[in-house]
């Protein structure tokens, strides 16, 4: 099968989506990827940061992935999502991993990227600040928080509530979703396993068999990557 034939759906892509791929998102922003003139006056009002300006991929497409995936069985051969899984509840999680086990090919992978609690927790226990300001770096982070218990909270929670928010903030957090359930390696392939994936590795940033993650792949700090296949046919 030659790479152009190849099916690679994105989920949760955000403005970042690899043009080759199919990048489906829901909500507000996404909307807005679509209606770029529409975001460009919200930025110019200062509704949105200057940082919502960014391009979305032409291949995006409007999909609440908390719903049936719209692939046939056994059709897809790569699934990538990256820093979306925390913000859904546990319990539909479990029911979009069960859903990308669904429309995979034999051999088909899906690579996982999301923050990693236990390490999260380690670095707060060790108190190793200088981890807590490298994710804020890497995370574009521009609050004045220089506590560490108060950085561990809010890349915790990933929702900016360290002061009292203006009524333009308020607008802004209708856009923004914080995160609901976090995981570490145990407790996310626990899940995969029940998923009846066969194959489940952990991964280091950017390295894996998942096409173009040295683009797709933009959080290295703190985060769990984990790759699942099934190695048996059905």
């Amino acid at each position: 099968m030659s790479s152009k034939e190849l099916i690679k759906i994105n989920i949760g892509s955000g403005p970042t989506g690899k043009l080759d791929w199919i990048n489906l998102d829901w909500g507000i922003l996404p909307l807005l990827g679509k209606i770029s003139w529409l975001a460009k006056i919200l930025i110019r009002i200062k509704l949105l940061p200057k940082n919502y300006s960014t391009n979305w991929p032409k291949s995006l497409r409007l999909m609440d992935c908390r719903k049936k995936l719209p692939f046939a069985n056994h059709t897809v051969d790569y699934i990538y999502t990256s820093h979306f899984l925390e913000h859904l509840p546990r319990y539909q999680v479990v029911e979009l991993i069960t859903e990308c086990k669904r429309i995979l090919c034999y051999r088909g992978v899906l690579r996982i990227c999301i923050p990693d609690v236990k390490l999260l927790s380690e670095k707060y226990v060790n108190g190793d600040m200088d981890f807590f300001m490298a994710l804020e770096k890497s995370s574009n982070g521009k609050n004045q928080l220089e506590n560490l218990t108060d950085l561990f909270v809010q890349h915790f929670y990933g929702y900016d509530l360290w002061s009292k928010p203006t009524f333009l903030q308020k607008i802004r957090q209708l856009f923004i979703r914080g995160h609901i359930w976090m995981y570490d390696y145990d407790s996310l392939s626990s899940i995969l396993y029940s998923a009846k994936f066969t194959d489940i590795k952990r991964r280091k940033f950017a390295q894996g068999e998942t096409p173009d993650i040295k683009y797709l792949d933009i959080h290295e700090v703190g985060s769990l990557f984990i790759e699942a296949s099934n190695i048996y046919e059905e």
